[in-house]
């Protein structure tokens, strides 16, 4: 009997130890949730924001040789007013976070792709553009204490004191000639496919066994498990919105005449 009773004594005893692990368990345990459901969180709008950012640049590009029925000496010769426009208007379009993106930062001026150190330089920089300078627009987008509702709530995270977090993506587009001793062909590339085979320091091509990679337009490619498309062939003219294989060929032979 004192045998028993000093065994149940031992296992009343035990509860205690195992309510103690079982909180410290769970504080790991809720840690761990923190980051795979709040880091997925995060990821997942910042490919939303990403995105947004891309097509806004895009439709602001395009709309930078939109006419202008009285341009003023700052619009010359771009429709820069037209571009801020157009990007924020499709920004507008996209959501994010399962929320309508309101807010965006739209930024007109010059890309040189002779040298892309020099960033995106303001219309009214003296002396552009320059040599290598062509048009362009960049699109900022943010879920941030002063944008878009922000900033991001988390779930788990605020157990280990982070309550929110700020999210943000930025893409620029430009409309250079096609061809014409530039470098630049009528067609359009994922990021992630020019981050793989293209080297920003050198602007050169990243080689595989010393030949320079072929990429398929059209294709899918996988970096790191994600399936990425290679890219399409464009006009870079919002006219021509399905162009023909003889209109491409033209821009690959002759170049772009349109300024």
């Amino acid at each position: 009997m004192a045998r028993s009773h000093h065994i149940t004594k031992l296992l009343h005893g035990q509860r205690g130890a195992a309510a103690i692990l079982f909180v410290l368990c769970l504080t790991v345990l809720l840690s761990f949730a923190a980051l795979a459901v709040d880091l997925a969180r995060i990821n997942l709008v910042k490919v939303e924001l990403q995105n947004a950012a891309e097509a806004a640049a895009l439709a602001g590009a395009r709309s930078l040789n939109a006419t202008q029925p009285a341009p003023g000496p700052s619009d010359k010769p771009y429709n820069w007013t037209a571009a801020s426009g157009a990007a924020l208007n499709v920004a507008r379009h996209n959501v994010a976070n399962a929320a309508k993106i309101h807010n965006a930062i739209i930024e007109t001026g010059y890309w040189n792709i002779l040298d892309t150190s020099l960033g995106l330089r303001p219309t009214n920089t003296p002396g552009l553009p320059a040599s290598g300078d062509v048009p362009a627009i960049r699109v900022t987008i943010a879920i941030s204490g002063t944008q878009n509702n922000g900033p991001l709530r988390l779930f788990f995270a605020p157990i280990l004191g982070i309550a929110e977090h700020n999210v943000q993506a930025s893409s620029i587009a430009v409309i250079p000639a096609a061809g014409g001793g530039t470098g630049i062909f009528p067609f359009v590339i994922g990021k992630k496919m020019l981050d793989h085979y293209w080297n920003l320091n050198t602007r050169t091509p990243v080689l595989v066994n010393g030949v320079a990679p072929t990429i398929n337009l059209g294709s899918v490619y996988t970096f790191n498990n994600v399936s990425v498309l290679s890219g399409q062939w464009t006009t870079f003219d919002s006219s021509a919105k399905n162009p023909s294989v003889t209109v491409i060929r033209g821009l690959i032979q002759n170049g772009n005449s349109t300024p």
